[in-house]
């Protein structure tokens, strides 16, 4: 409880929850449990949840819309986009994008992967 899950652990789950803290950088499980429960019942009595979901901001339109033409681009290097219509995979990956709601920070880590992937592709 020190230091929370492990990457591994939290890369299994399906959602995630986020509860504000000080200084510390994470709670026991007791005191997770009993924010979860508190806010679950607020909420369903209509109340305001007791904790705050944190404002963050989505990436610009124009920057997912990069992710989508650069991941495009290194699909076709790879050989994905053969027998694929690139107009439906581009488009695919707009709802997904869309869907993700992603901030700057993490269309900046898969801009990051997809040059990455890119550069692999292209001095294996």
């Amino acid at each position: 409880e020190d230091s929370g899950l492990s990457n591994d652990d939290l890369r299994m789950a399906q959602h995630l929850l986020h509860f504000p803290t000080t200084a510390i950088s994470s709670i026991n499980l007791g005191q997770a449990v009993t924010a979860t429960a508190a806010s679950l019942a607020a909420a369903h009595r209509g109340n305001q949840p007791l904790i705050d979901q944190p404002s963050v901001a989505t990436a610009p339109a124009g920057k997912r819309a990069e992710v989508v033409r650069r991941t495009v681009e290194v699909l076709g290097t790879a050989g994905y986009l053969n027998g694929r219509s690139e107009d439906m995979v581009a488009n695919t990956l707009v709802r997904l994008a869309g869907r993700a709601d992603m901030t700057d920070d993490e269309v900046n880590n898969l801009l990051g992967m997809v040059k990455h992937l890119s550069w692999w592709s292209t001095h294996r």
